[in-house]
């Protein structure tokens, strides 16, 4: 079945009211970044974590800030890596605490220096001890002087010198 059998509104996004109950996960990966841009932000909170899990990395690029921040930290949960990765900076601006607070230890491997980078001090703040240590070297090297300062102890407790040396070279640059 194709992504246009999902009912749609007069704009030709999908009309929030049904789309959630009758959408399969088949058609959710046949979503694209210009439909999902089309998506009504307020309708996000319909999303389940299977249902945000099985959009193509490709279709999350049309998420807006917007959209993002009425995701549920619950619908968040099933974000993967690959699905993180294809977030635009802004896109991740828009992700609440709690929301970070609800990603998958795997879902943080996805993130890249300038998402890292353009993060917001409380954000960064917000993460785990397990997200921290499971952020590769690289997009550890985006975290920048601010963001350090509002890390708990026990969270920077994960770094290890792989990390601490790409980390030292990124402040030599910012």
């Amino acid at each position: 079945m194709l992504f246009r059998s999902v009912p749609t509104g007069a704009s030709g996004a999908p009309d929030a009211s049904t789309f959630f109950k009758t959408v399969t996960q088949d058609q959710l990966g046949g979503l694209t970044a210009d439909q999902m841009k089309n998506f009504d932000p307020k309708s996000a909170s319909g999303f389940s974590a299977t249902q945000l899990g099985a959009l193509p990395p490709d279709a999350l690029k049309g998420i807006s800030p917007d959209l993002i921040k009425n995701l549920t930290p619950t619908a968040i949960s099933g974000m993967k890596d690959t699905q993180i990765g294809s977030l635009s900076s802004d896109a991740v601006k828009g992700l609440s605490t709690t929301q970070i607070q609800n990603l998958s230890p795997d879902a943080v491997k996805g993130f890249t220096p300038d998402q890292i980078r353009n993060l917001l001090p409380t954000q960064m703040g917000a993460m785990t001890p397990t997200q921290f240590s499971n952020l590769d070297a690289k997009a550890v090297s985006g975290v920048t002087a601010d963001q350090f300062k509002t890390l708990a102890p026990n969270v920077v407790s994960g770094l290890d010198s792989s990390k601490i040396a790409a980390d030292r070279k990124s402040t030599r640059l910012n």
